[in-house]
Parts: structure tokens; C-alpha cells; sequence
């Protein structure tokens, strides 16, 4: 694959993205999305413009697989496959706003396709636990489906959900493309030889780190031409086109590297270890932290409102952003905020790679999440009992 192709790709979708975009805000009856009790905006704004850069993804995606047929793994079948499903079904949200438990059983069929099709039938949780056989494909589906509905859930301010994404995919391509040049990082002690051949059997061929990193870098600028569009105040929103396209792409993502999808044995193997060095610690790290931001902010969010006994599944303003967006913080800074604790999550993939043990990487990386915790919820806890007073 030439520079110049990987430059090419790179370019077109920062301007196809930002092209679309604009087009779509100019269709006056597109998708429009009315402002109620619930939202954050206060005028009309169309949304559904995550096809900008969903769209232009899944093209390149098609063009990399017709050019270059080594590329065409079930890995990047199932990349494919599973991209163009979930950006219709949320298309099909933000038409017709389709219940939630529809939406879910959907979300979980397409989830347990590709996981079938292109994931592995083993997983490393941290460097800590190596799981193999059949309770890797249920893991996975449930990381994907919690992927897709919290990037959802966080979608609420303008640009927030643009940035993380733009993050996730810029820093996570160039953790590909760094391990393919011989980087350790993820694939192993010597990272890829460099004719693009991983450093061991079971691995995820260099081709397809080659491939998904210059794609994500490719989304990244997609992401930037859309967010021309989408910072505050934004004249669109991605709607659940953009967000389930990207909860379901960088989640996807996280399940399949670095192991391949050749055939294992089908038993339940479980393998422990703190001290033993892992080869997969660093990319496992890196995804979860990264995703970190957005998981606390759901999940804890909604395990406060099942211990209150809420619907889990109805709309609500209890988001950490969302709370601090009411108490008057602009959108600006909220987004600024959350771009902040992203870049600080690298923290400890960047202890990792100066060489801290396991233990020591893990203790630094559970200290963050820890205080993120506590922090959220002291705010919502606040914020609650403020509204309950005004209530009486």
C-alpha cells in the first residue's frame, strides 16, 4: 500500500466528510431533531450526519479490499459487514425513533455475527487473564453491545462525542502503525517484521494492522470534516447514525487485536498471571482507557438509576456532562474537560512502554479510574439533592 495512497485516503475523507456534512445541514426537512424537556440545544438541528463519515469509511474500507486481496481476512469481512448494518439500523433510529429493546436484540444479532465471522475465540484481559474457547464470543458481544449504547448515551453536547472519537481512532492507528514498524506495543516482543508478517502463529497479519491503521487514520480526518460542522454552537448532529457506526467500529476494534482468527481448540482454557511479562497488556490498556472517559460517565450513571429502580432505558439528563452543561458550563468546555482526561488516561500505556511491570501499569491505570469515580459521583450526588430541593 503506497504513501500516497494512505495520503490520498486521508485527504478525501476529511474533504468528502466535510462536504457531505454541509450538504446535509442545507436539506432543510433532513432528519430534523426538535429540541424537548431532555435535550441540551434549544433550535432545531438536523441530525443523522454521522453518514458524512461513516459513509466515506465504509468506501475506502471496500476500495482496500478490492486492491489489495490479501487484506481480505474475515477480520476486515467482518469490519465491513458489521459497519454497514449498525450505520443503517441507526439510521433507521433516527427516522423512526425505534424502541429500545428492538434496537438492542438488533445491536446483539449483528454483534454475535461479526464476533462469529471475524473476531477470535481467545482474549486477554490486561495482561492478567487469558480466556480461550466459548465465554470469549459472550464477552465480546456484551463489549460491543455496551460500545455502542454508551457512545450513544454520551452523544448529548455539541462536539463531545466527535472528539472522543477523533482521539480514539487517531491514537489507536498510530499504536498500529508504530507496532507494524517494529514498535513494541502490541504484537508481541519484536512488534511486526517488517515484510508484514506478525511475530507469531495466531496473530493478526501485519497487512490488516497496515490496513485498519491507515483507515482509522482516514476516519480521524472524517471525523475532522464533520466537525467543522459540529463544534458549538453545531448546525448538525451525528445522530445514532454517527454514534452507533463509531461505538461499534472502535469496539469491534478492541475485541480483535492483536490475535488472528485461526482455529484454536474449542475447550474453556483459562491462564493467570501478574508477573509474567504480556505482549497484549499495552493494547488492551490503551483501548480501555481510552474508552474510560465515556464507560465511568455511563456506567456509573446507570447503576446509580437501576439502584433507584429507573427504567435503565428511558432518557434522562444525569450524564456527568449533562450536569455540568445545567450548571452553566458551555459546551466548549465541557468538551475541553473531557479532552483533558482523555490524554491524561495515556498516563499508563505510556508506563508500559518505559517498562513498569504489570502490576505497577494496572495500579496506576485503576488509580485514575478510581479518582474519576469519585469525582462523578460526588457531582451527581450534589447535583441530585440540589434538584430534589428545588423540586420541594
Amino acid at each position: 500500500m503506497s504513501s500516497t495512497f494512505q495520503i490520498l485516503l486521508v485527504v478525501l475523507s476529511f474533504l468528502i466528510s466535510l462536504v457531505i456534512a454541509g450538504y446535509l445541514i442545507l436539506m432543510p426537512n433532513f432528519l430534523p431533531d426538535v429540541p424537548n424537556q431532555r435535550s441540551l440545544h434549544r433550535r432545531v438541528v438536523p441530525r443523522g450526519g454521522g453518514l458524512s463519515f461513516s459513509l466515506t469509511f465504509l468506501i475506502f474500507l471496500t476500495a482496500i479490499l478490492l486492491l489489495y486481496p490479501a487484506t481480505r481476512t474475515g477480520t476486515m469481512y467482518a469490519v465491513l459487514l458489521g459497519c454497514a448494518l449498525i450505520t443503517g439500523l441507526g439510521l433507521l433510529d433516527d427516522a423512526f425513533a425505534l424502541p429500545a429493546l428492538t434496537r438492542l436484540t438488533i445491536e446483539f444479532a449483528v454483534a454475535l455475527c461479526v464476533c462469529a465471522i471475524g473476531a477470535p475465540d481467545r482474549m486477554n484481559l490486561f495482561g492478567v487473564v487469558e480466556l480461550q474457547g466459548w465465554p470469549v464470543v459472550l464477552i465480546q458481544v456484551f463489549w460491543i453491545l455496551m460500545c455502542i449504547n454508551f457512545f450513544n448515551f454520551m452523544d448529548g453536547v455539541d462536539g463531545l462525542a466527535t472528539i472522543q472519537a477523533w482521539f480514539i481512532a487517531l491514537v489507536f492507528g498510530a499504536a498500529l502503525w508504530l507496532d507494524l514498524s517494529g514498535f513494541v506495543l502490541i504484537g508481541g516482543s519484536g512488534g511486526m517484521a517488517g515484510g508484514g508478517v506478525a511475530v507469531e502463529a495466531g496473530f493478526q497479519s501485519g497487512l490488516v494492522y497496515q490496513a485498519l491503521a491507515v483507515l482509522l487514520f482516514a476516519l480521524s480526518a472524517g471525523l475532522l470534516g464533520f466537525l467543522v460542522w459540529n463544534l458549538p454552537p453545531a448546525r448538525i448532529f451525528m445522530g445514532d447514525t454517527g454514534s452507533h457506526f463509531l461505538g461499534f467500529l472502535l469496539g469491534f476494534l478492541a475485541v480483535v487485536f492483536p490475535y488472528g482468527t485461526a482455529p484454536l481448540p474449542t475447550g474453556i482454557v483459562v491462564h493467570v498471571s501478574l508477573f509474567e511479562p504480556s505482549v497484549v497488556l499495552a493494547d488492551q490498556l490503551l483501548m480501555t482507557l481510552l474508552w474510560l472517559p465515556f464507560f465511568l460517565d455511563s456506567g456509573l450513571t446507570l447503576i446509580r438509576r437501576i439502584a433507584r429502580g429507573e427504567n435503565p432505558l428511558r432518557a434522562h439528563r444525569e450524564h456527568l456532562y449533562q450536569i455540568l452543561f445545567q450548571n452553566g458550563w458551555g459546551a466548549t468546555r465541557v468538551v475541553a474537560l473531557y479532552f483533558a482526561i482523555d490524554v491524561l488516561m495515556l498516563g499508563p500505556v505510556a508506563l508500559k512502554l518505559f517498562g513498569w511491570s504489570n502490576l505497577h501499569v494496572l495500579g496506576a491505570a485503576g488509580a485514575l479510574a478510581t479518582v474519576y469515580a469519585l469525582v462523578h459521583t460526588r457531582i451527581s450526588a450534589q447535583a441530585r439533592k440540589a434538584a430534589l430541593a428545588a423540586a420541594e
